[in-house]
């Protein structure tokens, strides 16, 4: 919540501009909060997770989640270097929290390692 806090000094005054403004916060524990849906997870559940495909190939951990717009993207570091994975159901098969695992099926061209 952001809130923005101004006065001014008559009632026929516009507000004076200002920057004050204040956050605040608040915590509760993951199992408290209500998900989306059973296939919802917070950020900090899927970092670290090891990624690989349906096939059994190890891509390597899921390092950090890009939030551009449309969808999210993994960002998984490894092997092939640096794979940017889009958080479509066409490609995220499986994520198994229990098993710190994530399986994929890329879409073709996503792992070609082609110039």
């Amino acid at each position: 919540m952001t809130a923005t806090i101004g006065s001014s000094s008559s009632p026929a005054s516009k507000p004076a501009p200002t920057s004050n403004t204040f956050t605040a916060s608040c915590e509760t524990p993951d199992a408290d909060v209500l998900r989306d849906d059973p296939e919802s997870y917070f950020i900090h559940e899927l970092i670290g997770l090891r990624v690989e495909t349906v096939a059994g190939e190890y891509l390597g951990t899921l390092v950090e989640v890009l939030q551009p717009g449309a969808n999210d993207v993994y960002v998984v570091a490894g092997p092939r270097g640096e794979i940017l994975l889009p958080a479509i159901a066409q490609v995220i098969t499986e994520i198994d929290l229990a098993l710190q695992r994530m399986r994929i099926t890329p879409l073709p061209g996503l792992l070609d390692d082609s110039p």
